[in-house]
C-alpha cells in the first residue's frame, strides 16, 4: 500500500491514562482461533462503546487534519485492547519475542498503557535487504505456537533467526507508558519482547485502518513541497 503518513509517536496520549487501563481490565479478551499473534484481544471497540471509538479515532487523525476545515472519512478502522503475557521472565527467552511482519492495512499503531514497563519492550520498525521478501515458513511455526503451545525450540529458534535476517531495524519505540506510535501499513515491524513488567502483562491499545479519505494527505503534501526544489 502506498505510504501516506509518517511515522508518529506522541507522548502524553490520554490526559488520564490510568482511567483507561482500569477501563480495559474490565473488558472480555480472546485468543485468535488460527494464531495470528500471542496473547488476547478484545472485539473493536466501535462493537464496544461508539463513543469512545469514536473519540479515540478522532484523536489519531488530530495531528494531520483540522476537522472543522477538512472532510476526511475512514471504514474498517479496527481499535481493540490487546494484553500479553510472557511465556517466561526472561528477556533472553525466544518465546517472547516477537517475529517481523507486516499488517494488511493502510495505517497501524498503538498506545502502550503498561506503567513502569521495561523499554525494551516496545516495537521496531525494519525494511527488508532486498525488494521482494520471500519466505513464510515461520508462519507455521508461529500459530501451532500461539494456537496450541506446541513448539520445537531448536526450529522456533533456527527459523527466527532467518526471518530476522532478511531484515534492517530502521527505528525502535520504547515502550513509554501513554506513548501513541503510528505507522504505514506497509512497514514491517516487531514486537520487541512481550517481557514487559515483572508482575503486570503488556497492555496496548491497538489500531488498524483500511481505508481513509481526505483531500490531502500528509507525505503527498511534503512531497508536493519539495518538488520546488
Amino acid at each position: 500500500m502506498t505510504n501516506l503518513f509518517p511515522i508518529l509517536s506522541v507522548n502524553n496520549f490520554f490526559p488520564d491514562p490510568d482511567k483507561i487501563v482500569k477501563y480495559a481490565k474490565t473488558l472480555k479478551y480472546k485468543q485468535d482461533p488460527d494464531g495470528r499473534y500471542p496473547g488476547v484481544r478484545t472485539q473493536s471497540l466501535n462493537n464496544i462503546d461508539p463513543k469512545f471509538f469514536n473519540i479515540i479515532a478522532h484523536a489519531l487523525f488530530s495531528p494531520f487534519y483540522n476537522y472543522s476545515k477538512e472532510a476526511i472519512s475512514w471504514k474498517n478502522l479496527y481499535i481493540c485492547f490487546h494484553k500479553n503475557v510472557p511465556y517466561s521472565k526472561s528477556f533472553d527467552d525466544i518465546r517472547n519475542k516477537g517475529w517481523i511482519h507486516k499488517d494488511d492495512s493502510l495505517l497501524a499503531g498503538m498506545i502502550y498503557l503498561t506503567k513502569n514497563a521495561f523499554p525494551e519492550s516496545g516495537t521496531a520498525l525494519y525494511k527488508p535487504k532486498v525488494k521482494n521478501v520471500k519466505g513464510e515458513e515461520h508462519v507455521a511455526i508461529k500459530k501451532k505456537f500461539y494456537r496450541h503451545n506446541i513448539i520445537d525450540i531448536k526450529q522456533y529458534e533456527k527459523t527466527m533467526k532467518l526471518n530476522h535476517s532478511r531484515f534492517i531495524k530502521t527505528h525502535e519505540i520504547k515502550n513509554t507508558y501513554n506513548t501513541m506510535i503510528m505507522y504505514n501499513g506497509s512497514e514491517y515491524h516487531a514486537m520487541q519482547n512481550m517481557y514487559a513488567h515483572p508482575k503486570k502483562e503488556r497492555l496496548t491499545l491497538l489500531f488498524f485502518l483500511q481505508a481513509f479519505k481526505a483531500p490531502t494527505y500528509p507525505i503527498n503534501r511534503l512531497d508536493n513541497i519539495l518538488k520546488q526544489i
